[in-house]
């Protein structure tokens, strides 16, 4: 027993030793007349008394509360579509097999017809979108255009009333800026298969309507993909009245966006186009950011297709709409957006730098579009190139914002090109060696490419 007190009081001498040694130093503050008491080390603070203990907690929890408190009561989809639908989202997006995702969607679909809901419905066309998205994910692109299709065709007519003007309520309008994209997502697709011509039929009708040139949408090329069975099943697609002849609706985007008479082809300087919202007015449903991205698309589409008078018109209307959206959001953020922003949590749309990187991109479009149009267009050229090259470098200068270094390089690139054919090779050399170097900094092999191709024609002309 006298062996166990004694050791017991080891122990308790040592414990006593170990807490003298971690517990602080008191420490003595001038003016107080007294030392200050001694604080316990965090080595004493329980877990359940430190604040990321309930951070890690709490915040797993409450995402589960939310996701079943919509599943259960705030989703507007009945029970037997739910269990489809929850099984094809977690399929399509967390699995290794996104594939067998599409019969639960196509249950879905299915079920909200037996269900009664409108074939036309948000919720419908909205798992739709999530069908037409998880084709072009699975690399099935002709399935994909015939989804996109099938809802394009009742959500892009407009119903005509008796004075022959278009009927616009609040759904029409919340239904045209969904087709409007999904007439973008098509023009995407055919674009990167290389159907230019089909490409430019959906790039060309997404700029229609909001510009107030109604028209029915064009029709994806028919085909056996499940989307024809499905909508058919669903119910008939009913055509509206619509308000435009395809005739009269290209000839009126010409003469918004100037003739596009390729014999006496005049072409336009940024000096030349006036304010979009004295010359160019769009509807009041559309906005200058949407109406800016389609004319930008169409503009690249007619740069593929080397009809540079018509991609230089777009490209600077484009550029004028990204300044005015630009100056729209500026007004329209507030002081919390603005302390957001200080902190690095801004929205990307609402960054200054993407609308800076996005006019570093068109100024390079529009320096190209003058290089594919002749020496007499150089110095215009050699003009914006310059300037994307600035932009694209400001931008990269800000901390965090390396967003637009590879325009820089095509810039710089571009600016070797342009010097190569005016015929200054030492100025040529020098701008592909800089663009071979910002690029292998970068690690970005395409563009190495180019700058050494470049380097090799001034050494072989020199």
């Amino acid at each position: 027993m006298f062996r166990m007190i004694s050791r017991l009081s080891w122990y308790r001498c040592r414990a006593a030793e170990w807490r003298q040694r971690v517990r602080p130093h008191r420490r003595s503050f001038s003016g107080t007349g007294g030392d200050a008491e001694a604080l316990r080390t965090t080595l004493h603070v329980p877990f359940y008394a430190r604040p990321w203990f309930w951070v890690l907690i709490l915040t797993p929890a409450a995402g589960g509360a939310s996701f079943l408190l919509y599943w259960s009561y705030l989703n507007p989809y009945p029970e037997n579509v739910r269990s489809h639908l929850r099984r094809a989202m977690i399929m399509h997006n967390y699995t290794a097999t996104p594939e067998d995702a599409e019969a639960e969607y196509i249950n879905a679909l299915q079920e909200c017809a037996r269900s009664g809901l409108d074939p036309y419905s948000a919720e419908t066309t909205g798992i739709l979108l999530r069908l037409a998205d998880l084709y072009e994910k699975l690399q099935k692109p002709d399935s994909a255009l015939q989804v996109y299709g099938s809802v394009l065709i009742p959500y892009g007519n407009v119903d005509a009333g008796v004075s022959g003007k278009p009927l616009l309520d609040k759904q029409t309008e919340q239904r045209l800026r969904k087709a409007v994209g999904i007439a973008q997502r098509i023009g995407d697709i055919y674009k990167a298969r290389g159907q230019l011509g089909e490409a430019e039929r959906f790039y060309e009708w997404s700029v229609k309507p909001m510009l107030g040139l109604y028209v029915r949408p064009p029709v994806v090329s028919a085909g056996t993909g499940p989307a024809t069975t499905l909508w058919t099943a669903m119910g008939s697609s009913h055509l509206h009245s619509h308000i435009m002849t395809d005739e009269q609706a290209h000839a009126s985007l010409a003469q918004h966006l100037h003739s596009n008479e390729r014999d006496d082809r005049h072409i336009p300087d940024e000096d030349e186009l006036v304010a979009p919202s004295a010359n160019l007015r769009y509807e009041t449903w559309a906005t200058a950011q949407d109406l800016g991205a389609s004319l930008e698309s169409l503009a690249i589409l007619y740069a593929m297709q080397h009809r540079n008078d018509l991609a230089l018109t777009l490209f600077f209307r484009a550029l004028q709409f990204l300044k005015e959206d630009a100056h729209i959001v500026a007004s329209r953020r507030t002081l919390w957006s603005r302390l957001k922003s200080m902190m690095a949590h801004t929205r990307p749309g609402d960054d200054p730098a993407v609308y800076q990187c996005r006019s570093a991109i068109l100024h390079n479009n529009i320096a190209e579009s003058y290089v594919e149009l002749g020496k007499k267009y150089l110095p215009l050229a050699e003009r914006y190139a310059s300037g994307a090259y600035q932009l694209a470098e400001e931008v990269d200068r800000q901390p965090g914002s390396p967003i637009c270094k590879e325009c820089a390089v095509t810039a710089r690139c571009n600016m070797g090109t342009i010097a190569e054919m005016r015929g200054d090779l030492k100025k040529a050399f020098s701008h592909f060696v800089a663009c071979r170097n910002e690029a292998a900094n970068m690690q970005w092999t395409d563009g190495v490419r180019v700058a050494r191709e470049g380097m090799q024609r001034v050494r072989s002309t020199g």
